[in-house]
């Protein structure tokens, strides 16, 4: 059966949207759009040598992709596990995004995060919130002794720069429609792939320049708001044949 997705503002209104699309997955990013900042960034910040924002200027130049710059920019950190730990339990999450995640858990929808961060610091974070079933893909974080750290990239692919392809998840979101939800950069390959985003930041501009479809949004509050008026959630359980 071919996939079709109306516009995505005539989602929010038009009547044949009550008999609409089913979403079996939903894909978050996290730094920016779960977390109020980029966690990587404040890590860097307050435990890196003023080099990492070098490496930062490299990668936004283009002279090397966003593996590379990780792995050079997660080497250059100096701070135990416990230090670490202490400026991770500083980190703050959109208030609304637990019961975002509950909602979707009773309707039976799938949620995954799809990061190009750090999978300690997020596994962490949503720990404290009492989160730590949601499903997270995200670089791998590794303790490598005397107060130095290292990546691992379990979820790379060598035709992408990224460290975490994002765009490889979909192969396996299984049937019905999938919804993406992110802020920036990293996003933007993935919300090509997605049925609809619901995007801040930076994706929101580059889904209206590269006519993806779309809803602009700000925090999980609204996002509340626009699932419930997109999902039925007595058919959440069901998926849409392929």
């Amino acid at each position: 059966m071919t996939r079709t997705f109306p516009n995505a503002f005539q989602a929010l209104s038009a009547p044949v949207f009550s008999q609409g699309p089913i979403f079996s997955r939903v894909f978050v990013d996290f730094d920016g759009t779960i977390a109020d900042n980029d966690v990587t960034d404040v890590l860097l910040e307050r435990f890196a040598s003023p080099n990492w924002e070098s490496i930062e200027q490299d990668w936004l130049s283009g002279k090397i992709g966003a593996r590379e710059c990780m792995m050079r920019q997660i080497a250059l950190i100096k701070a135990s596990p416990a230090e670490l730990k202490k400026c991770l339990d500083e980190m703050k999450i959109d208030p609304a995004f637990p019961d975002f995640v509950r909602l979707l858990d009773e309707q039976g929808v799938d949620i995954a995060i799809l990061s190009d961060g750090l999978d300690y610091s997020i596994r962490t974070i949503l720990k404290r919130y009492g989160l730590e079933n949601v499903k997270v893909f995200a670089n791998r974080l590794l303790y490598a002794g005397n107060n130095n750290w290292q990546l691992q990239f379990p979820y790379k692919n060598v035709a992408c720069p990224a460290g975490n392809c994002k765009c490889r998840h979909f192969a396996n979101a299984g049937n019905g429609f999938t919804l993406y939800i992110g802020d920036g950069t990293s996003d933007f390959c993935a919300a090509g792939k997605a049925d609809l985003v619901l995007a801040k930041g930076k994706l929101a501009d580059y889904c209206a320049a590269n006519s993806i479809d779309h809803i602009k949004v700000d925090n999980f509050a609204e996002i509340m708001q626009i699932w419930h008026k997109l999902q039925r959630p007595e058919k959440a359980r069901e998926r849409v044949a392929s």
